[in-house]
């Protein structure tokens, strides 16, 4: 997914289960651009009809047969069986189950295109005896049991509900449960920068950093580097060691945790987490008078309130390697290094979706982006000194995971609040069609980055606000 690039997102229930004499119904298709799963179909009940066709099958009820699954998508829901009491379970990501037991067909992840899409459970049929049958495997709802009703679909699932209860013609079966759309892309944009140890690698640039500054950068890494103790202990990330007794500053890599070091007297902050895994980090640190922070993937890791107040005198830093040469370079990844003349979380929030593309911004003193140069895009006109370095993919911000059970959609009258339940927090901007009424009829398109194209029909632009763990959209988009 590249910057304004636009992604298609239609979110499918589950079919609703039957009631008696009726057949259980499809669960609605859900997409992600090309990528397309079905919600699970409704469970059958007591009755002479086949389940619908299309999506995720219906199961069936009496003497009857399931529904067709759409190739890909869903599968056939159950078939009558050779009893009367069960009758047959709607389809999911596999098929209901036929015969005499009615369960619904669980959901099955399918890899597509990059994403992982997941199909909602089928719901269970409905029964003439006392105990519910399961649904299936993904939200499947349960079917009903004598004379209840079947029970709805999980919410976000897309789980098909359960058939009505075959003892009498007064159960109804349940609701769909809402639908998802589970994606998960590491599609990068850009490039970073490659250091090694050998050759030594670096990126030389100007310091404009004398007071409170944050620094924000990207890094991925497998190396241990350097020991415990002072910041210069380690290898150089961000850094602007002096040597001896000196108001100096920097940011290093020490036995695979962040050492973020102020001198005179020498104050070292160590975070409380390893960031050596191997996967793609968004590191910042803040100085606030003898305030020091670091943060990790956005999240406040470590702290004190004792460091050196005194200006800073450094006038050259170094990407990768410590200022002074010592302990040698970062084997790893650098990208996306920003320095702002001020501390603030909002800085450091910002920097986790994506590269800036709007300048000058405020207390922005330099900016690399690293897309095969070192070159300060803030307009300071700040550019570095690339050392050995080569350039290679970096990591795409802009573009989240979903994951199921991860998010609910929650609508307080005034506005409609996605609500994340996962550990990143998500900052972008989404584009949706006014009135859209129904779950199985809405699509969002969702990009990275300002959009400066055409808006074509109905399609209008909402602002989010900006939230750690939720994104609000405009007041009238509404379910």
């Amino acid at each position: 997914v590249t910057a304004g690039q636009e992604i298609a997102v239609q979110v499918g229930a589950g079919g609703t289960g039957s009631a008696y004499g009726t057949r259980g119904q499809s669960g609605g298709s859900s997409s992600f651009g090309n990528s397309v799963a079905s919600g699970g179909g409704g469970g059958g009940t007591y009755g002479p009809n086949s389940g619908l066709n299309g999506g995720s099958g219906g199961g069936a009820g009496w003497q009857g047969v399931g529904g067709t699954g759409v190739v890909g998508q869903g599968n056939t829901g159950g078939t009558f069986g050779t009893s009367p009491n069960n009758h047959g379970g709607g389809g999911g990501g596999a098929s209901g189950t036929p015969d005499s037991s009615g369960v619904g067909g669980p959901g099955i992840a399918n890899s597509i295109s990059g994403s992982i899409a997941y199909y909602g459970g089928g719901g269970s049929a409905g029964t003439d005896h006392n105990v519910r049958l399961a649904g299936g495997v993904g939200g499947g709802g349960q079917g009903g049991a004598g004379a209840s009703n079947g029970t709805d679909g999980a919410t976000n699932t897309g789980g098909g509900g359960g058939g009505a209860g075959g003892l009498s013609t007064a159960p109804v079966g349940g609701k769909g449960g809402s639908g998802i759309v589970i994606v998960r892309y590491k599609n990068a944009f850009g490039s970073a920068a490659t250091l090694t140890t050998a050759p030594t690698s670096y990126i030389d640039i100007p310091n404009a950093l004398t007071g409170d500054f944050t620094i924000c950068f990207r890094l991925k890494t497998t190396e241990r580097a350097g020991e415990l103790g002072q910041w210069y202990f380690g290898r150089g990330l961000v850094d602007g060691e002096i040597g001896g007794v000196a108001n100096d500053f920097g940011v290093c890599l020490a036995d695979g945790r962040i050492a973020f070091g102020i001198g005179n007297p020498d104050v070292t902050l160590l975070s409380n987490s390893s960031v050596n895994d191997g996967v793609w980090h968004a590191i910042a640190v803040t100085r606030s008078g003898s305030e020091m922070k670091i943060y990790i993937d956005g999240v406040e890791n470590a702290s004190r309130n004792d460091g050196p107040t005194g200006g800073r005198q450094v006038t050259n830093l170094r990407i990768g390697m410590q200022a002074t040469g010592a302990n040698g370079s970062l084997s790893g990844q650098i990208d996306d290094v920003r320095f702002y003349t001020s501390a603030s979380t909002s800085y450091v929030l910002g920097a986790i979706t994506g590269p800036l593309t709007t300048f000058p911004q405020t207390n922005l003193t330099a900016y690399y982006p690293l897309d095969g140069n070192a070159n300060d895009a803030s307009g300071n006109n700040r550019n570095g000194t690339p050392v050995n370095v080569s350039w290679s993919p970096g990591q795409s911000p802009g573009v989240w995971d979903l994951a199921q059970g991860d998010y609910q959609l929650e609508n307080d009258g005034n506005r409609l609040l996605l609500e994340l339940g996962g550990e990143k927090p998500l900052y972008d901007q989404i584009f949706v069609r006014n009135g859209a009424a129904t779950l199985d009829s809405i699509v969002n398109l969702m990009f990275y980055g300002t959009y400066t194209g055409p808006v074509s029909g109905s399609w209008q632009t909402f602002d989010l606000i900006w939230a750690q763990n939720g994104i609000v959209f405009g007041d009238d988009y509404q379910l």
